[in-house]
């Protein structure tokens, strides 16, 4: 048996469409949290980090020196 979205009832069997994405999200990052990684897989996230962060600094020097030589 479904309810209608109109009725009365909908509202109050399940909470606010917002406040179930909040529950979800806070849900799925608690569990994210307590995943297990190995060393070898958590230093190469940290390399890759490092390196895409290095290459957005290059790019954006890149940008400027373009802008300031025109």
């Amino acid at each position: 048996m479904q309810c209608q979205p109109d009725s009365p009832k909908a509202e109050t069997q399940s909470p606010p469409r917002m406040e179930r994405v909040q529950h979800m999200t806070k849900t799925a990052i608690r569990r994210a949290s307590h995943i297990e990684m190995n060393p070898q897989t958590k230093r190469n996230l940290q390399e890759l980090f490092v390196n895409f962060i290095l290459i957005l600094i290059c790019l954006l020097l890149i940008y400027i020196i373009v802008l300031l030589s025109s």
